[in-house]
């Protein structure tokens, strides 16, 4: 029965695998929801989520991989659709000696800690968003990796603040006042390979993003 409802589906030009390519900044609360809200509608879709850094997200745009692709960079010949601003703060732990310095802290002090930034993971790697030039960089691929790291006193680093609220508001890490900006946005964009033509899979998936999106905006 179940392969008969598969086939079917394929004949209406549901769309057999879908795959989504989500930079890791985007809050997986809400790709956790989005996902569980396409799962009763999805007709047996096998679903890829690649999640993906900088560049790597986009790699698979141009590349043709993704069905839906979730990013901050738009590349040249493709139209963005905005879904949601992720803000970022710089942090450490609250024993770090920069968390000690009761003044606003300038680029040349933040220079002289290690700071922990996230690997592009795109082919070519060469995009270093958020680094400062410190004396010492520690690299690592995921966000969850520079948390632990941070929490461990071993560096700042800039995150995203729904990365990192819990720890925030209990005080294991604090947010750095500078003479820098004390927050950066990153609009994160939909972007799909071809917008001529969006399968239904993709159209309802993308419409579940949407939504998911605009209510945590309401909220805020």
């Amino acid at each position: 029965m179940r392969w008969n409802k598969v086939a079917v589906s394929l004949s209406e030009g549901w769309e057999g695998t879908l795959t989504l390519a989500a930079d890791v900044i985007f809050p997986n609360s809400l790709l956790i929801k989005a996902l569980e809200l396409f799962a009763p509608a999805s007709r047996h879709t096998r679903l890829e989520l690649v999640e993906s850094v900088l560049s790597g997200t986009t790699d698979m745009l141009v590349s043709g991989k993704a069905d839906i692709v979730i990013t901050g960079i738009i590349p040249q010949g493709f139209l963005g659709e905005p879904l949601i601003s992720i803000n970022f703060v710089p942090v450490v732990h609250m024993n770090h000696p920069l968390a000690q310095l009761n003044h606003l802290i300038s680029e040349a002090e933040l220079k002289q800690y290690r700071q922990i930034v996230i690997r592009d993971s795109g082919i070519r790697r060469d995009a270093n968003a958020g680094w400062l030039g410190s004396e010492e960089r520690w690299t690592v691929s995921h966000i969850s990796s520079s948390i632990r790291l941070v929490k461990q006193g071993l560096g700042f680093a800039w995150l995203p603040t729904h990365h990192i609220q819990q720890e925030l508001e209990d005080g294991t890490i604090k947010q750095l006042e500078t003479k820098l900006s004390n927050s950066r946005s990153v609009q994160l964009y939909m972007i799909f390979p071809d917008s001529n033509y969006i399968g239904p899979a993709a159209q309802k998936l993308a419409t579940i993003l949407r939504e998911c999106c605009h209510d945590k905006g309401r909220q805020n």
